[in-house]
This record gives structure tokens, C-alpha cells and sequence, in this order.
């Protein structure tokens, strides 16, 4: 099968794609065909502490991912550092590591079977900042595959995001807001403060505080303005 026609290919099963697990296998076929076995398409995130929306899917040797997170390696991977300041792919074998540790990193993932790879940042306006990695066992990688790949990563992003959307009102779906809860969100949505909405709605402050904090642990947000987002686009409110 020709280049174009591996694209075309995924970019059709991409678009029908219903789930991470077939997404990931038509993902798997196609760098297939160009040499490479692993991906991983990871939001730029606290990784002890990860954004409730952050991607986090990791095709990668199962012991080096163990190995990876028990060193917490993400405080020191050079491509993750490069990932946060660059807009083009970069390929593994030209990143010159700054220290010890991160040599270490890339000659150790090498060992589990990662000897060389390409890296590209994702950026979309909304979500945080994505890192997405194509890697194999060969060290030498034809570069005029490069486009090719970014490409790929590319739909497979934009599809990721599509589904996981759906997860969202899925899962949302039976999640009920009482009367007071909504009035609050949507107040809030319109950008008033605690203290403002307790003298619109007749009702002490701590009381509005109340009603918001049931809400963020109902959709298992952190803030009010990501409970606020999350209500609003599952249609639980209208601002």
C-alpha cells in the first residue's frame, strides 16, 4: 500500500472511530507501515497530579512505562522540555542532551526498545498543550516521513478529543444539578463573584459556596471555572 493510501486509510477509520481502542489500532497499523510500533499522546501536565481532561494514552513497552514512572523521569525528559518551547517535530537521535540524567533517559529507553523516535507538540486553543510521540527499534528514520507522520498525529488528536467528548456526555448524562446548583453555576458563569450572587439570589454567601462545591464534586472538577465549562457543554446550564 502506498503512503498517501496508509493516510486516506486512517483518516477514514479515524473519522468513524468510536472508541480509544479501535482509534489506537488503526493508529498502530498505519506507523506500521513507515517502521515504527509505539506512540504516545500525552498532555504537557502535572503527571503526579494530571488535569481531570488530560490525554494520557501510552502505547509503549509495558516495563519501560513501569520503569519511567517509578523514576519519575517526566521531571527530567529532555523531549518533554523541548516539547514546551518548540512548534516543529523534533527527532531523537538530534536532541543533545543538557545532562547526565537525560542522557540517561534516552539511552535507557533505547534498551526497552525506543531507540529513536520523532516528537511533536500539538497545540489547540482550550486544552493544554499535547506531546505526541512516534517511536521503533530502528536508529536510522527515513525524515521524509516526517510530514507523513505529523499528519497522522494530527487526526489521531483531533479524533481522541472527539471521543473523549462523547465519554464526557456519556457519562455526564444522568448527573443532576438541584435548582439552587444551577442558579449559582450560571452566576458564576457570567463571571460574579460568591459575594454578588448571594445578594441576587437573597441568600447568604457561604450558602452560594455551598451550592458551588456540590457541583465541582459532582463532576469531580478542582475549580469552579472548569465545573462551570463542564456544565455548560454538557448542557446541564445555559449561561
Amino acid at each position: 500500500m502506498r503512503d498517501l493510501e496508509v493516510i486516506q486509510k486512517f483518516v477514514e477509520e479515524s473519522n468513524a472511530a468510536i472508541n480509544e481502542e479501535s482509534l489506537i489500532e488503526s493508529f498502530k497499523v498505519a506507523i506500521n507501515h513507515f517502521g515504527f510500533y509505539a506512540f504516545s499522546c500525552l498532555s504537557l501536565t502535572d503527571y503526579l497530579n494530571p488535569e481531570t481532561n488530560a490525554l494520557d494514552v501510552a502505547e509503549l513497552p509495558g516495563e519501560w512505562m513501569v520503569h519511567y514512572l517509578k523514576n519519575e523521569y517526566f521531571k527530567d525528559d529532555i523531549i518533554l522540555e523541548r516539547m514546551a518551547s518548540t512548534l516543529t517535530p523534533v527527532e531523537w537521535s538530534t536532541l543533545d542532551s543538557a545532562t547526565t540524567q537525560q542522557a540517561t533517559i534516552l539511552n535507557e529507553a533505547a534498551d526497552f526498545g525506543l531507540v529513536n523516535g520523532i516528537s511533536l507538540p500539538i497545540f489547540v486553543p482550550g486544552i493544554s498543550p499535547t506531546t505526541f510521540s512516534i517511536s521503533g527499534n530502528e536508529e536510522d528514520i527515513d525524515k521524509a516521513c516526517f510530514p507523513l507522520l505529523h499528519m497522522l498525529a494530527m487526526y489521531f488528536h483531533e479524533a481522541l478529543l472527539r471521543i473523549k467528548s462523547i465519554s464526557d456526555l456519556t457519562v455526564y448524562m444522568d448527573l443532576e444539578l438541584t435548582p439552587r446548583e444551577k442558579e449559582c453555576l450560571q452566576w458564576a458563569a457570567a463571571g460574579k463573584s460568591d459575594s454578588v450572587i448571594a445578594d441576587i439570589l437573597n441568600i447568604s454567601k457561604s450558602t452560594v459556596h455551598f451550592h458551588i462545591e456540590n457541583a465541582k464534586r459532582k463532576f469531580n472538577m478542582p475549580t469552579r471555572v472548569q465545573t462551570v465549562v463542564k456544565a455548560i457543554y454538557t448542557g446541564k446550564i445555559i449561561p
